[in-house]
């Protein structure tokens, strides 16, 4: 059985109450640890040794935070003086935790070190217009039930939940106020009492891309098609269309261009190391078991 010790580092301290603010001078002693004391540099110096993420939980409950670091340098001490860190697999795996972090470290710096300019921002937002519109709609939800249910439970199925859908689109294409259908028959009860508002939805909203799609193929005014989800159907309207503007969205901005040349410092890197196969035996993939062969 493998134990993760370091799963459990600091794990107790985040709900700890922090310690009171103090100056206590660098050469006072302030703890004893087995049979060693330890001067409150010491303590400090063990402190910003910690990776940063870690430094604030250890003020949550200094005691307790040195003493992990203590036991975690212990046992670390005593694997490498039983030379595990050489044995294998040990030793492989600490060369690939190792390149792990470096890779990661690697591509943090790159990323760090990248500079956009506003125009250049600017000319991204002028460039990629459609993808920073947004539009106020109305919805109309009208659910049905797709699973099992109680046999004596009367539940509405998709055939009569569509019936009743386009029944609404029929009044609202007559005329009929969508507002007032919406407080009337939608099953949204908390759009329904605002009259079917749905709020601001936008291009990059978490939701279905049938939905998405069928906002902004919509003109304002206009409402869509009943749209079949999981349990009902919707009924959309488009109030108005506006645009979110350049300050709204210039970090947004700037993160996706950050993004995007980082994936492609990535992708050419990628290319430069792409194997070209000079002997496909070699290189040739095990073949799964045949069925039923044991």
């Amino acid at each position: 059985m493998r134990f993760s010790f370091t799963a459990l580092l600091f794990c107790g301290l985040a709900f700890a109450q922090p310690p009171q603010q103090s100056n206590v001078p660098d050469d006072k002693a302030v703890a004893e640890i087995d049979h060693k004391k330890y001067t409150a540099r010491e303590v400090r110096e063990l402190k910003d040794g910690l990776p940063p993420r870690f430094r604030p939980m250890f003020d949550q409950n200094p005691a307790m935070g040195l003493q992990q670091i203590l036991v975690t340098r212990y046992l670390a001490s005593e694997a490498e003086k039983n030379g595990l860190d050489a044995k294998s697999p040990n030793k492989e795996e600490l060369a690939y935790q190792r390149a792990t972090t470096l890779v990661n470290l690697a591509v943090t710096d790159y990323a760090d070190h990248i500079a956009i300019s506003v125009a250049d921002q600017q000319k991204y937002y002028s460039e990629h217009a459609t993808d920073f519109e947004q539009a106020k709609v109305r919805v109309i939800y009208i659910a049905f039930s797709g699973g099992q249910v109680k046999s004596d439970v009367k539940v509405r199925t998709e055939t009569e939940a569509k019936a009743k859908i386009e029944a609404i689109r029929e009044k609202l294409a007559s005329g009929a106020d969508f507002a007032k259908l919406a407080k009337e028959t939608s099953e949204d009860q908390d759009s329904a009492e605002k009259g079917g508002e749905w709020g601001i939805i936008r291009r990059n909203s978490k939701m279905p891309d049938e939905v998405l799609k069928a906002i902004f193929a919509l003109k304002a005014g206009e409402v869509s098609q009943p749209i079949k989800q999981a349990n009902g159907f919707y009924l959309l309207k488009v109030d108005e269309f506006s645009k979110q503007t350049f300050d709204e969205v210039s970090n947004k901005i700037f993160e996706q261009m950050k993004g995007d040349m980082v994936r492609a410092w990535i992708d050419g890197i990628n290319k430069r190391f792409t194997v070209k196969v000079e002997d496909s035996d070699f290189f040739s993939r095990p073949q799964p078991p045949a069925s039923g062969s044991r």
